[in-house]
């Protein structure tokens, strides 16, 4: 499969529309999304969760249909309790748990029919973690600075 060049051309409603017209199916719009990441993460250090299987195992079950069926998209580590998948919350000690069931945001994503592919994180300070010593929010600012970079894929 070649690549999908003129993704950067597109947002996620284009490319609902190109995959909708049968101009590009939701594999190649997948795959271009998924090796952009591969591309672009190391340096930015954003994605910390790879759900690249999942979401080729979505494509290839068939997407039920909805406005942004086959539209790859990138959730927050905060908040988006994803059923099976890890969710950290930016906070070390959440790092094994792993949900039963979906957060009313991932539902509805899914009602769309979004194609869930990568969590990127967050900083601990989004949920107010900034008491402790000076010391301690320094070692926290370190562990975790990354730049945020938004939730979608079309522009990396």
């Amino acid at each position: 499969m070649g690549r999908f060049t003129e993704y950067n051309s597109y947002d996620a409603v284009g490319l609902a529309e190109l995959i909708a017209k049968g101009a590009v199916s939701p594999a190649e719009v997948l795959e271009e999304a998924i090796a952009r990441t591969e591309e672009r993460n190391p340096k930015l250090n954003a994605v910390i969760l790879k759900m690249y299987e999942h979401a080729r195992g979505l494509v290839r079950e068939g997407l039920p249909r909805g406005p942004f069926s086959g539209v790859p998209f990138l959730i927050k580590d905060i908040n988006t309790v994803y059923s099976g998948f890890p969710t950290t919350n930016a906070c070390a000690l959440f790092r094994d748990k792993v949900p039963d069931h979906d957060s009313y945001l991932i539902a509805r994503y899914k009602e769309a029919s979004m194609d869930l592919v990568a969590a990127s994180k967050m900083h601990l300070a989004v949920l107010g973690a900034e008491a402790g010593s000076k010391d301690q929010q320094d070692r926290i600012k370190k562990q975790i600075a990354i730049p945020d970079i938004g939730i979608a894929l079309t522009k990396l």
